[in-house]
């Protein structure tokens, strides 16, 4: 459980550091973007709890 956890801390730092270059698109690419960012920090979170 705790290496679990590390996991999703560990690969949440590279989605948290894209989030300047999250701001510099626009339109259909931001919108599919910020969804799949998104999906991935749910899924992330989940996983921490299960």
């Amino acid at each position: 459980m705790l290496a679990q956890s590390y996991l999703s801390q560990v690969m949440s730092i590279p989605l948290l550091s894209s989030y300047p270059y999250i701001a510099m698109l626009s339109g259909s690419i931001l919108f599919f973007t910020l969804n799949c960012a998104s999906i991935v920090k749910n899924v992330l979170r989940v996983s921490f709890f299960l």
